[in-house]
């Protein structure tokens, strides 16, 4: 299964290998379960982390992001002895502390390596909410890859992390053994039925992983993946884009404050310190004593960039929205129509290349079998029953119409045979007539689909 992870390569190593190499006998490295820092540790009760909200008297919420970040509960993680924190609890939470008139700011205590790339864009979302409508902080033990990414809800100067942390790790990673060679070793040679080249090469046991392999999950899924991980440090912590902290390098405290990733480091008392002052002063800045407030915001006031940065991350959106004067209410409505838009347009043009590429397959086949009919009829090579020659004006007629080998050549040849043909004949006739315009016509239908050529 191709597993798409943010997460400090040490706990996905630990997490994985066990899993997949006992099936042959490969013993690794016992389990001893993740270091947690004092913050967490007073917060977790358990290795599964079921109740991640809470709120005090003062109106500060407290979420508790801890361990392994997954979609969903991983019982693999569980037997293992890791803690983990579900998206969904995540979600759960940030709605809870949004929705709760009583809770003022919101502290996210964060002490995990990271975890699943699936999952986590809902979850970034509901915390970029709470952020744009409450004052957020993040005090951070552990955090790293995925969980840094989380850290990004929270505006720029609103993160601290522990002396005894780590963060960076920046990137998303695919893993899978081969294990062909084990597999040759012991005389077992995995048989896969499957629709297509590409479709159970990879993490299927026994077989080989070859660099073409590597390459397309690399372009399905690592450069997308991390392209919107890189994106969304940019535009939350102002990062360059060609920093080096991209190579996926891990950080010490003082490191990641160096690199922009964090804003304040220290021991746990004094960021677990810096962080409450910090939210104490977020939460008064943002509800001023009786006399000075100006009254009760409402939908009608504008965002603000800060507000628009910490929800969207588009540099480019939020920056129209802010030119439009738009509430955090039309940005919403209009974010939501930009993406809408996106994906009818992605599937539109994905609907017209498979239905191209099907047509094509179609003309190829109609081709394959005329050509069965005219070889057991005794006929020529090309030829196709027909005795008249095309006239001068025809694809293969005078003037420039010999010209072959494109697209465009290809196409024009398929509309003339369909004026005298049907539309079968017509494509077996142009494929004849212009094998590699039919070559150039499905390579391009497979770089539609994203495939490779053969």
């Amino acid at each position: 299964m191709h597993r798409l992870w943010a997460i400090y390569p040490e706990f996905l190593e630990l997490i994985t290998q066990p899993g997949a190499l006992a099936p042959l006998g490969i013993q690794t490295m016992p389990r001893t379960g993740m270091r947690r820092s004092p913050a967490v540790e007073a917060r977790v009760g358990g290795q599964v982390n079921e109740s991640i909200v809470t709120t005090g008297a003062d109106g500060v919420a407290t979420i508790t992001v801890a361990g392994v970040l997954t979609k969903a509960f991983d019982s693999w993680l569980a037997w293992i002895g890791e803690t983990q924190t579900t998206y969904a609890q995540v979600i759960q939470a940030a709605h809870a502390a949004l929705n709760d008139p009583a809770v003022t700011g919101v502290k996210m205590v964060i002490d995990s390596p990271g975890g699943d790339v699936d999952g986590h864009e809902a979850a970034m979302e509901a915390l970029s909410k709470l952020a744009a409508a409450k004052p957020l902080v993040v005090e951070a033990g552990m955090c790293c890859s995925a969980a840094a990414w989380l850290s990004f809800a929270a505006a720029k100067g609103n993160v601290a992390m522990a002396s005894d942390g780590l963060g960076g790790s920046v990137g998303v990673i695919v893993t899978a053994h081969d294990m062909s060679a084990r597999y040759a070793q012991a005389g077992i040679k995995p048989v896969v039925i499957a629709s297509g080249e590409n479709k159970a090469f990879f993490g299927t046991a026994g077989l080989p992983i070859e660099a073409k392999h590597i390459d397309n999950i690399r372009a399905t899924l690592i450069d997308p993946a991390f392209a919107k991980f890189k994106a969304a440090a940019v535009a939350a912590r102002g990062i360059a884009a060609d920093a080096a902290l991209f190579d996926g390098r891990v950080l010490t405290p003082d490191a990641a404050v160096a690199a922009g990733l964090v804003d304040f480091a220290g021991t746990s008392s004094e960021v677990s310190a810096w962080a409450g002052k910090r939210l104490s002063e977020l939460i008064k800045s943002k509800n001023p004593a009786p006399g000075t407030n100006p009254g009760p915001k409402d939908k009608t006031m504008k965002a603000t960039l800060e507000q628009l940065r910490a929800a969207f991350g588009d540099a480019a959106f939020c920056l129209a929205q802010l030119d439009a004067g738009a509430t955090m209410e039309q940005a919403y409505a209009a974010w939501n129509a930009k993406r809408d838009a996106e994906l009818k347009a992605a599937n539109d043009a994905r609907a017209k290349a498979e239905a191209d590429l099907a047509a094509a397959n179609a003309a190829t086949a109609a081709a394959k079998a005329e050509a069965e009919k005219n070889k057991s009829d005794g006929q020529k090579p090309g030829t196709t029953g027909h005795t008249a020659p095309l006239q001068t004006g025809e694809p293969n007629g005078g003037g420039n119409a010999d010209a072959k080998g494109t697209i465009e050549t290809f196409l024009a040849r398929v509309a003339k045979h369909e004026e005298t043909c049907a539309k079968a004949v017509a494509w077996s006739k142009a494929s004849k007539e212009d094998p590699a315009g039919l070559s150039a016509y499905l390579a391009n239908g497979r770089k539609s689909l994203g495939l490779k050529s053969k």
